[in-house]
């Protein structure tokens, strides 16, 4: 399967004025336009995955298993070129030195080489190709007595993956502070057991616990720019062509319980994580590039309950609660400043209380949903020199009413209708201060059609 893309992004204007203030700046941006050049980038993805299954059931010993292998192979290539001619030029005649001494002079410093190198006419240029291949295998049995103990089932299985990823190319030009190979390599071997036990205590009663272990395969970091090499001697970390894999050790119990009439049921859960070699990435907000890097462990403690509530003929009814504890073992040092100990992107509390109401009309049923979602307050992504910001709490309203016959479901939707926009991650990248947010107030209309 190949999919090649090709981007035509169109005039482009070195953002050198962010940073100065000449006299006439309406002029300075006049003269950046003028020398922009056309900029183009192509990406080539090729692919190809397999994966077989061959599952077993012997009924009479209530014994059940799975075995599987899967494989992946994916060759990306990227090729990218921002060109302006007489950029170098002009930097001289606006600031009275050459391209890269000027942003050298600029208030955050890039630490440019000097304009010996002739990069003014390249703002930014990138050849490179990068190459993957995961094979995984598998197992799993599961055990259900079929005399004694009928209800009980046990299930434990193991996945091993491999992957090996290689990097070959080059970047060069203005922004990317001169010429830089990209040439990297990574290989990995992961194992990840299960092991999951439960209990039918009769039709409305189920319990379980549960141990397993997962992982994220690391891989290669995108070159990080020469320009960017002040930031990372201020921050005190080590910049490293690729990031191992994390991984976790989940341990979780719960049960499910439900009336005869099944109208109430009710979900609760606790657990257990331990979660090792954690990748986090790493943002520069004045060159705009970043990395990932693992940051020692973290464990978390939480649970959740949730009640599904059917008291009327199409009622329906869903609450929802979750309590999560997700710290770090040890502080992480960024830029000289000790973050939080709390994970970043991870909620202490949220919640969801859902109404869904469906009734028949004409040759069809109608329905109407409401929904309302809380999230409280957490810490935002690591950021060089923003490591500790804080997302405020939130909550969201959503609504939704349509009409469905036959092969037809058509409705209207509102979602975030009360317009929150909290803050939810803050920056200064490339000078500019950042803020990002969800996504504003949206009012749709849909149609769809099954087959």
């Amino acid at each position: 399967i190949q999919d090649y893309t090709i981007y035509d992004v169109g005039y482009v204007a070195p953002p050198v004025v962010a940073y100065y203030n000449p006299p006439d700046a309406t002029t300075a941006l006049n003269k950046l336009l003028s020398v922009a050049d056309r900029a183009y980038h192509v990406n080539a993805n090729e692919q190809y995955s397999q994966e077989i299954r061959l599952s077993s059931r012997f009924p009479s010993r209530g014994i059940t298993t799975l075995l599987g292998a899967y494989l992946n192979h994916e060759a990306r290539s990227h090729v990218s070129a921002e060109n302006a001619a007489g950029f170098g030029a002009m930097t001289n005649e606006l600031f009275g030195v050459g391209a890269n001494e000027a942003l050298n002079a600029a208030g955050p410093s890039f630490g440019f080489p000097p304009d010996g190198a002739n990069l003014g006419d390249i703002l930014y240029a990138e050849d490179s190709e990068l190459r993957f291949n995961r094979v995984a295998i598998y197992g799993e049995a599961s055990y259900e007595p079929t005399e004694h103990m009928k209800g009980l089932k046990v299930t434990a299985g193991v996945r091993y993956s491999r992957i090996t990823e290689k990097r070959t190319g080059y970047a060069d030009g203005f922004f990317n502070g001169g010429y830089q190979p990209l040439t990297a390599a990574f290989n990995e071997n992961q194992t990840a057991p299960k092991l999951r036990a439960s209990y039918q205590i009769n039709d409305d009663t189920l319990v379980y616990v549960s141990a397993a272990k997962g992982f994220r395969l690391g891989g290669q970091n995108s070159s990080l720019p020469l320009s960017c090499a002040a930031e990372l001697q201020a921050s005190g970390l080590n910049f490293s062509p690729s990031y191992q894999t994390d991984s976790i050790w989940s341990y979780e119990a719960g049960a499910k319980v439900s009336t005869n009439d099944h109208r109430l049921q009710l979900n609760a859960s606790v657990f257990h994580i331990d979660w090792t070699n954690i990748v986090q990435g790493i943002g520069f907000q004045v060159c705009g590039f970043g990395f990932n890097a693992n940051f020692g462990k973290a464990t978390s403690n939480g649970g959740d309950v949730s009640l599904q509530w059917r008291p009327l003929s199409g009622l329906n009814i869903d609450l929802g609660l979750a309590y999560t504890n997700a710290r770090f073992d040890k502080s992480v040092v960024i830029d000289g400043t000790p973050s939080s100990r709390e994970v970043p992107l991870s909620v202490p509390w949220s919640g969801n209380a859902t109404v869904t109401y469906e009734w028949a009309f004409a040759s069809g049923h109608a329905y109407a949903r409401g929904e309302f979602l809380y999230t409280d307050v957490s810490r935002g992504a690591f950021y060089a020199s923003g490591v500790n910001f804080i997302r405020p709490a939130y909550d969201t309203i959503g609504a939704s009413a349509g009409y469905k016959w036959e092969h037809w479901d058509v409705s209207i939707y509102g979602k975030n209708l009360t317009d929150a926009h909290p803050p939810l991650q803050q920056d200064t990248g490339l000078g500019y201060y950042n803020v990002a947010t969800m996504r504003p107030r949206q009012i749709g209309l849909q149609a769809r059609l099954s087959f």
